[in-house]
């Protein structure tokens, strides 16, 4: 026999969730996402928190080219802005959801609290636009980029008693970009794919910020590779030699031989460096 006993609670304002999240047991419904994670739910106690009845944390705000999306605001919500359709890794990865009842209910906030694979596209456009998350806390707020959310390769969840507020994209820092999923021909998962977000210069290529997603735990930044594209024309014969320069070690797909993975990312390195140079030429 299962047991449940759950206590939900649905404040009405930030301060009042915010009292709740700082005691011992309670947790997050996610902002929009999945709830409970035990695969064990027998004779638990379950203290959830819903932000539903929160005002504000839905807002998106373009404030002088800085984009501010709070943390409720629903991938449907995001599609059918516009100044996120302008920012377009973001909405390209936010179109890849097909199901309608999970662009319904997931959230910014769902993407950066919980993480995977559902959200990993999303996750990696934001890190390819170099956002940044601001969190709140009883204690005051603070903020960090959403890339170093997920340093060392491993996910690193926000402090207990403290919750994502919104999310700033910088909309013309990065003025090229572009979120690319693996064609389904290639066997791929629906989270695979790959972000890229580029300023070129009289130089060519002068800031570039390729992230995978779906090929290892949290989205992974493709360091080696954007290092050997700076400085110099984005051209076939140098994507190509960038590409090879992908660690072959970064890779995390028990679904896929690391072979194949390796050649499905050099694929997608190749492809959506073409794409988007073409986009901005």
């Amino acid at each position: 026999m299962i047991e449940n006993q759950t206590d939900y609670q649905a404040p009405d304002t930030l301060a009042a969730a915010l009292q709740l999240i700082d005691q011992q047991g309670y947790q997050l419904l996610n902002l929009g996402g999945s709830t409970l994670r035990s695969t064990d739910i027998r004779r638990q106690s379950h203290k959830l928190v819903s932000l539903r009845k929160v005002s504000g944390l839905d807002a998106i705000e373009d404030q002088a080219g800085a984009l501010q999306i709070g943390a409720s605001a629903t991938y449907d919500q995001l599609l059918q802005n516009v100044p996120v359709q302008q920012c377009t890794a973001l909405a390209q990865a936010l179109g890849t959801t097909p199901e309608p009842h999970l662009r319904h209910t997931n959230t910014l906030g769902g993407a950066v609290h919980d993480g995977g694979q559902v959200h990993a596209p999303v996750l990696a456009a934001l890190i390819a636009l170099d956002a940044n998350a601001e969190f709140i806390s009883r204690a005051g707020a603070g903020s960090q980029t959403v890339e170093s959310l997920g340093a060392d390769g491993n996910r690193i969840a926000p402090a207990s008693g403290t919750l994502l507020s919104k999310v700033t994209v910088v909309a013309d820092r990065l003025p090229s970009s572009m979120y690319l999923p693996l064609d389904p021909a290639s066997g791929r998962r629906p989270y695979q794919g790959i972000a890229v977000a580029l300023r070129m210069g009289a130089n060519g290529v002068q800031e570039v910020r390729l992230v995978l997603a779906g090929f290892s735990a949290f989205p992974l930044r493709l360091h080696s590779v954007e290092n050997g594209l700076k400085n110099g024309p984005l051209d076939v014969d140098r994507i190509a030699s960038a590409a090879a320069l992908l660690d072959p070690f970064a890779l995390q797909t028990p679904e896929q031989t690391q072979d194949y993975a390796l050649h499905l990312a050099r694929v997608l390195v190749r492809r959506v460096l073409a794409a988007v140079y073409a986009s901005s030429n």
